[in-house]
């Protein structure tokens, strides 16, 4: 029976925990997960991730590199803030607005 539910999910970080993520992924399509995106900054994971989700009729499409970019971009802001600030600090406005920017930027690279 398929889902009329669909829940889109990316995965960042596609080592080997990251593609058994995607490989559980592919198992429940029939119940609306879907997988949009794969990154990770070493090259040859992320080459890995691409076969892998070839071989698994996950659709990989030319935006990914800019959606990665962007999800980078928001990781790498929270990273900072959290490093400067400890790990217990309340996020600023500031910061939650360009971490949210660069989420929707990736969301439409999607």
């Amino acid at each position: 029976m398929e889902s009329e539910i669909v829940i889109r999910y990316r995965i960042v970080g596609v080592g080997m925990m990251g593609r058994e993520h995607m490989t559980n992924l592919s198992h429940l399509r029939s119940h609306g997960a879907v997988l949009t995106c794969v990154a990770d900054p070493h090259p040859a994971s992320q080459t890995l991730a691409l076969q892998l989700s070839e071989s698994l009729s996950v659709p990989s499409s030319p935006p990914l590199k800019e959606s990665y970019v962007a999800l980078e971009k928001a990781i790498r802001s929270l990273a900072s803030f959290y490093s400067k600030a400890g790990p217990f600090a309340a996020l600023s406005e500031e910061v939650k607005t360009s971490v949210l920017d660069d989420l929707n930027s990736a969301e439409a690279y999607l």
